[in-house]
């Protein structure tokens, strides 16, 4: 029987933007190595095997959120204009290295048309309902999709798995107020609060948004890479070895088991502080 592979969806824009910022420090480091680095180590952690679905979730230009509240990110281009960095220059290295990752390995790209890494990454988890889905990303926004049982979120900077008690909590929280999208104005009656989960919730997404992302996961075909296309002698041994490294693996229950230890640890201190 053959074995059934898992679904791994890469958030690109959160390493994307890592290795951007990361120049700042580290301008003698090409981004593309950095990039190319980080998302090696996530896999290397996650673990791949021959028969996973490796997915990167790409950001398109225009969300169709901000037809709906022109606050939404609208503080993201006076964000990034504090930094010294040619974003115009970062970006067009960075869709060169998508270029290559899509001739050079297997991974499949998904990009639509005024849709988020979000939209797809969430879509994904409902149209691979049968497989475990892992989503790689530090966005707190995708731990409302920890509600659905097959789905896990693997963050990049802890490096471990998230462990989400309430799914639903983290939701209400970010309808009520989502500092990082810029989406601060009180919800003051039921018309504001539909509008903001509308926007927020990944949960329930618009027909046109779940249509087209279906759409794409349906007609992958069979892809091969040449791995002589990949950037960085490095990187593509590292790539190329993804499969038989097992060294770095972590497991969800490794995760689970860390977080009962460090709670048990925290209240141990809080009674000895009480005995005091």
């Amino acid at each position: 029987m053959q074995k059934q592979g898992k679904i791994i969806c890469i958030d690109w824009g959160i390493f994307s933007h890592r290795a951007i910022f990361s120049s700042i420090k580290n301008k003698d480091i090409p981004i593309e190595y950095t990039c190319l680095s980080m998302i090696i180590a996530s896999l290397r952690r996650v673990g791949v095997n021959p028969e996973d679905e490796i997915i990167l979730a790409i950001d398109s230009r225009g969300s169709w959120r901000k037809k709906i509240d022109q606050n939404y990110k609208a503080n993201r281009k006076e964000f990034r204009e504090k930094f010294d960095i040619n974003w115009g220059e970062a970006y067009g290295r960075m869709n060169s290295l998508l270029e290559k990752l899509d001739m050079g390995t297997n991974w499949r790209q998904v990009k639509i048309e005024h849709l988020e890494a979000d939209d797809i990454m969430a879509v994904a988890c409902r149209y691979y309902a049968d497989k475990s889905v892992i989503l790689v990303t530090s966005d707190g926004d995708m731990e409302q999709l920890t509600a659905y049982p097959n789905v896990k979120v693997f963050s990049p900077l802890s490096k471990r798995y998230k462990v989400i008690k309430n799914p639903y909590k983290t939701l209400a929280k970010r309808i009520e107020c989502e500092k990082s999208d810029n989406l601060v104005n009180p919800i003051l009656n039921s018309q504001d609060y539909e509008k903001r989960k509308q926007i927020v919730s990944l949960l329930e997404l618009p027909d046109f948004v779940e249509s087209q992302c279906i759409e794409q996961f349906k007609n992958f075909q069979s892809k091969y890479g040449d791995l002589e296309e990949i950037p960085f002698r490095s990187m593509r041994e590292k790539i190329g070895g993804l499969y038989n490294d097992k060294s770095k693996v972590v497991t969800f229950h490794s995760c689970i088991t860390a977080k009962k230890k460090k709670k048990r640890k925290s209240n141990d201190k809080r009674r000895k502080k009480n005995d005091i």
